[in-house]
């Protein structure tokens, strides 16, 4: 009885060696670790910009309902009525059904430079809906909009996870059969094994699940230069702009003279020992020359 169940552990163990990388490479890679952003193994849709309908999938051959598309979209909004277009944002993502990953704000209403830089999780079913809703907040300088099928990863991970459960029935049936410490030894850790590959399988599961239920949404609003909550003083004429540009020009003039006289005087001892310097090196050059002209030779004037 003891060889027939180690014989079935080890024919049971070796299949499910080779099974499983098979699996694993069926599904793009054997990483521990779920990347959306990998484009191998993977189908894309794509979302026009200008496009108003659903997205068109690249195999038809799926029943669309049974599709997982994670969806992205970008937008810059330029807005003459700041304040009130945040607002309505977040009016519509409670419509919607949404909510905020992260938000981050910088500058200031007042002075007519705030922005908001927006990450928004969208039911994906809404998102056509939540698009249409974005002119009404401005201008849009910028919009991408995309489309990654995962389904093919996703009904693989499915299958694994199936497959992987299956193996944990039979090894706990097997345990039960285990009459040695060494046999018991060997199943548990095989159980465990299949169980962290099933903890992992589950993640990556969840995490498509969750990628294709929510579209997400990267929205900044930037507060346009025409909004009317710029402070009055920002709104200068040419000519007290002229005004202040003059007298800032003739108080940086009357600094540097200021300097350029503080710098004088702090130089003024050294600029006089220089000068006294000088002058006695002058002053003995000029006895020098009159004593080698005092002791020359008179010239021979008959010559």
């Amino acid at each position: 009885m003891r060889n027939k169940l180690r014989l079935c552990f080890i024919a049971f163990a070796l299949t499910a060696a080779l099974l499983l990388p098979a699996c694993s490479a069926s599904s793009g890679g054997d990483s521990d670790y779920f990347a959306p952003e990998s484009t191998s193994d993977m189908d894309f849709v794509y979302i026009t910009e200008a496009g108003d309908g659903p997205a068109a999938v690249s195999n038809p051959g799926q029943a669309p309902s049974d599709r997982k598309v994670i969806r992205k979209a970008r937008y810059e909004i330029l807005c003459t009525e700041y304040e009130a277009a945040l607002g309505r944002v977040n009016e519509e993502i409670e419509r919607q059904q949404g909510y905020v990953q992260s938000a981050e704000s910088s500058g200031s209403p007042s002075k007519g430079n705030a922005s908001t830089f927006l990450v928004l999780r969208i039911p994906s079913g809404r998102l056509n809906e939540f698009r249409g809703f974005i002119p009404s907040l401005g201008e849009i300088s910028y919009q991408r909009e995309s489309g990654e099928d995962v389904t093919a990863q996703y009904f693989d991970t499915e299958a694994q996870l199936k497959a992987l459960r299956a193996q944990e029935e039979r090894i706990l049936s097997f345990l039960e059969q285990a009459e040695t410490l060494d046999e018991i030894f060997q199943i548990e850790e095989e159980l465990k094994r299949i169980r962290i590959e099933i903890e992992r399988l589950t993640t990556v599961r969840k995490q498509l699940d969750d990628l294709s239920s929510f579209a997400t949404v990267e929205l900044q609003l930037i507060q346009s230069q025409a909004d009317e909550t710029i402070e009055p003083e920002q709104r200068a004429v040419f000519g007290s702009r002229f005004g202040e540009a003059f007298g800032h020009s003739f108080r940086l003039f009357t600094e540097v003279v200021e300097r350029a006289i503080l710098v004088l005087i702090w130089m003024l001892p050294y600029l006089l020992l220089a000068g006294l310097v000088v002058s006695a090196c002058i002053a003995l050059s000029r006895a020098k020359r009159r004593r080698k002209a005092k002791n020359a030779p008179p010239q021979d004037e008959s010559k």
